[in-house]
């Protein structure tokens, strides 16, 4: 990892712009993720690459944010108050993140089981009629 001790304000500036911009991504994705999971039946492939996406997408979303915080240090007071307000913030989204990819995960693995409970039916119901 480069280190950014001596970083300019251009270069904060962007890197805060790359953050803002990725945590909109986020959002987006995010909400992709809990609107299907509010409404019902569920398209089980468009989910699967709603999560996907959002997984990939979290994954660098979480990497900017370390390097932002690396990057930038707490030098002052004033950046010191901002930082805690950003990992505050910061924090809240990642719990709304692990709760949306948690139902979404469940919803997979209901939609599974109601499949492998279909399956088992349809093939209790084949052995009935063959023995018949």
């Amino acid at each position: 990892m480069i280190s950014h001790i001596n970083m300019s304000v251009t270069e904060e500036r962007d890197d805060w712009n790359v953050y803002e911009y990725l945590k909109v991504k986020m959002e987006v994705l995010v909400a992709q993720v809990e609107t299907p999971l509010e409404t019902q039946p569920n398209s089980v492939p468009a989910l699967k690459i709603r999560v996907e996406s959002a997984r990939e997408a979290w994954g660098e979303f979480v990497q900017q944010y370390i390097n932002l915080r690396n990057a930038t240090g707490d030098k002052r007071v004033a950046e010191q108050v901002r930082g805690q307000e950003d990992h505050a913030q910061h924090a809240d989204f990642q719990r709304r993140y692990y709760k949306a990819l948690a139902l979404a995960d469940n919803a997979l693995i209901n939609d599974e089981q109601r499949w492998q409970d279909e399956k088992n039916s349809e093939n209790a119901c084949r052995e009935a009629l063959a023995q018949h």
